[in-house]
């Protein structure tokens, strides 16, 4: 949008230059805070409140949105609270000399109203001490799960070795039970061939034997026979 095409922003001065601090913000709560410069402004965005963007003055004239201040009509208040516009320099002036002035009403301040929490719409406004501790608290937050999240991926690998050795013994331990397996399936095969060769040696010996006691009977049987006489 050019100068010809901008449009008049009444009630703004042409010498105006809008200025980004101090510049209000608000939260998920619906507290409002008030940030004092940028690095304050940081901070408070750390704590999960939000603000709004700040255009700067653009030369010409011209505001970022393209258009030209205007200096009248212009915002005029009385002290009960009252306004009303000014349509020009003279008619200011007049409304000026029956009490009205550019300057706003001054409200009398209140007292902060003691909030209940968990009763209430909103929270009440933070402070900036409130502000700040909850800042640290945050820091503090942030450095002691940093700690934590350290621990735990040391504990995890510390699991994971552990677990890396117990798979290892238990594989360790099956080759082993299947080398003792095949050592006694050996030694009952071994040991059940000598039983058998035993045995049959048994067997023979006592094969013998009845052939030895049936040979010595009949040879007692032979010499105990009375001699014949011719």
């Amino acid at each position: 949008m050019t100068a010809a095409q901008a449009k008049p922003t009444f009630g703004t001065s042409p010498n105006y230059i809008p200025q980004e601090f101090p510049k209000a913000g608000r939260n998920g709560n619906g507290q409002s805070v008030t940030a004092k410069d940028q690095e304050h402004q940081s901070q408070l965005e750390a704590v999960g409140f939000t603000f709004p963007q700040f255009h700067p003055h653009v030369p010409g004239n011209v505001d970022h949105n393209g258009n030209i201040p205007q200096e009248y009509p212009r915002a005029v208040f009385r002290e009960s609270g009252k306004s009303t516009l000014a349509r020009n320099p003279d008619h200011e002036a007049e409304l000026e000399s029956q009490g009205w002035s550019r300057i706003p009403p001054v409200e009398e301040a209140k007292p902060p109203q003691p909030a209940m929490y968990g009763t209430g719409s909103a929270n009440p406004v933070l402070n900036d001490a409130v502000t700040a501790e909850l800042i640290e608290l945050r820091s503090g937050h942030t450095a002691k799960l940093g700690v934590l999240q350290t621990k735990l991926i040391d504990e995890q690998k510390a699991h994971a070795k552990t677990k890396a050795a117990l798979e290892q013994a238990e594989s360790d331990k099956q080759v082993l039970q299947r080398q003792l397996d095949r050592t006694a399936n050996k030694s009952r095969a071994e040991l059940q061939t000598a039983i058998d060769e035993l045995q049959a040696k048994h067997a023979a010996l006592e094969a013998k034997h009845a052939e030895t006691n049936m040979a010595y009977e009949q040879l007692l049987a032979v010499v105990s026979k009375p001699g014949r006489t011719e």
